[in-house]
């Protein structure tokens, strides 16, 4: 079964790891990488684990009361039976929940990914081959450079003047493709400056945009007492 590829925010969402081994603090790893406060319950914890500063380390068995207002949870214990039963708690609770290698227990699965700054592609093969799924994120590596994450948020910093100025979608559209370019082309040149784009030049693209599509209402306004339609 294939499965929908839903992108969440997890910044500051409260996420719990049941257990305390390496597999635990891998995955540990992948939710700080997108900001998630993070819960590690387990009877014994990894040097890693304990001393990390970013989460909160509970040193005991799992209980039920773990779960209780969780994003979701990774039942990343070393026992199976424990496993699927933090899985049936949270699907009773329609927590999203992750049972490492126990597919049918899991109501989400961790994809292989490759993440610049705001930008994420992310690829699974709904845990038929993790082989495969690594394969396609070396290659996925190859296609998106470093450096598209400062491209991102400096096309996100222009995003609302933009919007505000223009009312067509068509000319913000065409706007943001020619930054994406122009940008683009930058970033492949070696410039790093998070400020790729200055007022002056977002502007002149603006008028440019309203001339190559001009405005619905203009037109209609033109032909307005005249007796024509605006085309």
């Amino acid at each position: 079964m294939s499965y929908f590829p839903m992108y969440i925010e997890l910044k500051d969402a409260p996420c719990l790891v049941a257990g305390g081994g390496r597999i635990a603090a891998r995955k540990v790893e992948v939710l700080l990488d997108f900001g998630a406060e993070i819960t590690v319950v387990a009877p014994r914890l990894t040097q890693e684990l304990r001393e990390n500063p970013k989460i909160k380390a509970v040193a005991r068995p799992f209980q039920e009361k773990d779960i209780e207002g969780m994003t979701l949870v990774v039942a990343a214990t070393e026992d199976g039976e424990l496993n699927h039963q933090i899985s049936a708690l949270c699907r009773k609770k329609k927590i999203f929940v992750n049972a490492v290698d126990q597919k049918a227990d899991c109501t989400f699965i961790f994809p292989a990914y490759v993440k610049r700054g705001q930008v994420t592609a992310a690829v699974t093969t709904g845990g038929s081959s993790p082989a495969l799924a690594k394969y396609l994120k070396r290659e996925i590596e190859k296609v998106i450079p470093k450096q598209i994450g400062t491209l991102a948020e400096s096309l996100e910093r222009l995003r609302p003047y933009v919007k505000a100025t223009l009312s067509e979608e068509k000319q913000r559209a065409w706007v943001f493709e020619k930054l994406f370019e122009t940008g683009h082309f930058r970033l492949n040149q070696g410039q790093e400056n998070a400020q790729l784009f200055d007022r002056t030049e977002v502007d002149n693209l603006i008028k440019e945009a309203q001339n190559e599509y001009p405005n619905r209402n203009q037109g209609i306004e033109a032909g307005h007492g005249s007796g024509q339609r605006g085309l």
